[in-house]
């Protein structure tokens, strides 16, 4: 159960296939995009990372049912600050989380950005 920084999530986010990053919309906060979407710009977004923060803190797309359960269930684990908090989740990387569990909910937020052209 690592604490991971801002820099470490968002050098293994970028090794995730056609990532786009945006620094321009929230201040202090980086992005990330899936541009294999055929969404709307907004759509294409999977992750929202916090620049510089250690521990991390990120902001993560998923299903509404496992946001309730996940925040019900860890400490670390709130509903989003700067997006739908309905379908999104803050997740403060304290160690809380195992290393795959954290990295688990990651590829499934990218997941369910990923429709192919």
């Amino acid at each position: 159960m690592t604490k991971f920084s801002a820099e470490q999530i968002s050098n293994k986010l970028k090794n995730y296939p056609n990532v786009t990053t945006n620094d321009q919309i929230l201040e202090n906060w980086t992005i990330f995009s899936n541009t294999t979407s055929e969404e709307p710009a907004e759509e294409q977004y999977f992750v929202i990372l916090k620049n510089n923060s250690c521990p991390a803190i990120l902001e993560l797309k998923t299903d509404a049912k496992l946001a309730k359960t996940l925040a019900e269930r860890y400490e670390s684990i709130s509903p989003a600050k700067n997006i739908d908090p309905r379908h999104w989740i803050q997740i403060i990387c304290t160690g809380q989380l195992t290393d795959q569990e954290l990295f688990d909910l990651i590829r499934l937020a990218y997941d369910q950005t990923t429709h192919q052209k």
